[in-house]
């Protein structure tokens, strides 16, 4: 099996060898041919127009500078394949990786949207989430849903038969439920 991939592997580049004389012909349209659809791609990435467009100009305006002062077609067509492989590896590099990171959204509150009840008697509702003034308690008995959350220790908590607020309760003093209890 190993040769016969060999084999395959020696057919494939034999052809490439074949298909243009580095010394006696110009590949230039082969080897620019190659890289257009790459850089087509490229020019539709901001990132990449923004960060490096003024060099890939650059670049060409320099080939085609170096190009008039080559004598042998081997320089001429190792010049162009200069450029095409610098544009082939800004592709492989912004394939990698997408070419515009999204934006980092806060991950989700797990208390959001559950059904909780009090883990003891008593637990204090608060009229606010900085828990200043105590305005009611939450029962152990009744299930509440989680209306508001802000990332800290405090929940607003929702009746879950009339959907009145209740209040500001901690988080600690809550045990969450199977949602069905709260229906």
């Amino acid at each position: 099996m190993k040769s016969i991939f060999a084999f395959a592997i020696g057919l494939a580049f034999f052809s490439l060898a074949q298909a243009c004389d580095w010394d006696r012909q110009d590949c230039s349209n082969e080897i620019l041919g190659r890289a257009k659809p790459k850089l087509d791609w490229l020019r539709q990435n901001p990132d990449f127009m923004q960060k490096h467009w003024a060099e890939i100009q650059n670049k060409s305006a320099n080939t085609d500078a170096n190009v008039k002062y080559c004598k042998t077609m081997r320089c001429i067509n190792q010049t162009y394949n200069d450029f095409a492989g610098r544009i082939e590896w800004y592709y492989m590099e912004y394939t990698k990786k997408p070419p515009q990171q999204p934006s980092q959204k806060t991950p989700a509150d797990k208390w959001a949207k559950q059904c909780v009840v009090a883990a003891k008697p008593n637990v204090a509702a608060y009229s606010d989430m900085a828990a200043t003034t105590k305005i009611g308690s939450v029962s152990e008995y009744t299930g509440y849903k989680v209306s508001q959350t802000n990332g800290g220790q405090y929940v607003g908590l929702t009746n879950s038969q009339d959907g009145m607020f209740v209040g500001w309760a901690k988080k600690s003093e809550l045990q969450m439920q199977d949602l069905r209890n709260c229906n």
